[in-house]
């Protein structure tokens, strides 16, 4: 919106540590999630469809703005790679976000696969796994396989992480001030070095990821929160959210309402409305698409 704010604008810069803050949630969650035996194949219906139902209706909904704003792009894009989540290249992606889902759908594949062995095992399984990430990167570095730069992607050490966090949270929940004061300075580095890509960025952003959802987790012993009733809301609409920001935006520019609107001086009025009509569509479609959806899907697999 041509507005200026140094603070905002320093924090928007390392905003994709949205990113790496969710993987290590992620990895949390789905450690407590499969503590109770599970099968894998039940596991596996779940997970793909959570991911899924919420993806392909903003995929329906990206391209129809594509369409109508943007059709000469859509030649540009790989809309197979983009629709089934197998391709991670963000220039090529309808939705550019969507890269990260295509590592949570792989992380959902490696856990199918622990299911079938001890938590134990499991621990022993990520440490070798992360071992021959860094022997990886090491041997071979980037750009001579996408598939290999993939699978042993160093985001991957990430789920690993919120994964372990679970299982050893009271011993690392001893420390939980140190921990952040040690992510601060990785953070700090991270933005020194400007390690937005590949090893350096798991160990300074991504470590610093974990160390926010340490503190997090920690403070839940302590303090009983109550959330506000529209971030609660917000919560639960945050993956629509997530993947509906970029096309609104995008529909913002393409349609000149931005230009409008600076042009007639509603520069603020623009800035927050364009926050709140997200977060409100998000919400509504949410409740509307996503949720019926995966209840539908999840009584079926139920059922089977």
């Amino acid at each position: 919106m041509g507005l200026s704010f140094p603070v905002f604008e320093w924090i928007a810069r390392v905003g994709f540590l949205g990113v790496d803050v969710f993987f290590v949630i992620s990895g949390l969650v789905i450690a407590k999630s499969i503590e109770k035996p599970t099968k894998p194949i039940v596991f596996i219906k779940k997970r793909f469809l959570r991911i899924f139902l919420g993806y392909w209706p903003m995929f329906a909904l990206a391209w129809v703005v594509h369409f109508f704003y943007h059709s000469d792009r859509l030649a540009q894009l790989d809309l197979l790679g983009s629709f089934t989540l197998l391709n991670v290249s963000m220039q090529e992606l309808l939705i550019s976000p969507s890269w990260s889902l295509s590592f949570e759908l792989y992380f959902y594949a490696l856990m199918a696969l622990a299911l079938l062995i001890s938590i134990k095992k499991r621990m022993l399984l990520m440490v070798g796994y992360s071992g021959l990430i860094l022997l990886k990167i090491n041997l071979m570095g980037y750009g001579q396989s996408l598939l290999l730069d993939f699978m042993f992607s160093p985001l991957v050490m990430e789920f690993f992480a919120g994964f372990c966090l679970w299982h050893f949270r009271e011993q690392v929940f001893k420390l939980p001030k140190m921990t952040f004061m040690l992510g601060s300075v990785a953070l700090g580095l991270g933005v020194y070095l400007e390690a937005y890509n590949g090893g350096l960025r798991v160990l300074t952003f991504g470590f610093f990821a974990f160390a926010l959802v340490v503190l997090a987790v920690w403070s839940e012993k302590y303090w009983r929160l109550r959330s506000k009733n529209w971030l609660t809301r917000i919560g639960d609409a945050s993956y629509t959210l997530y993947l509906l920001h970029t096309i609104v935006l995008g529909w913002f520019f393409s349609v000149g309402l931005r230009d409008w609107l600076v042009n007639h001086d509603y520069v603020w009025t623009g800035f927050w409305g364009l926050i709140t009509v997200t977060c409100v569509m998000s919400y509504l479609l949410y409740r509307l698409i996503e949720k019926p959806l995966y209840q539908e899907a999840i009584t079926a697999v139920r059922i089977d």
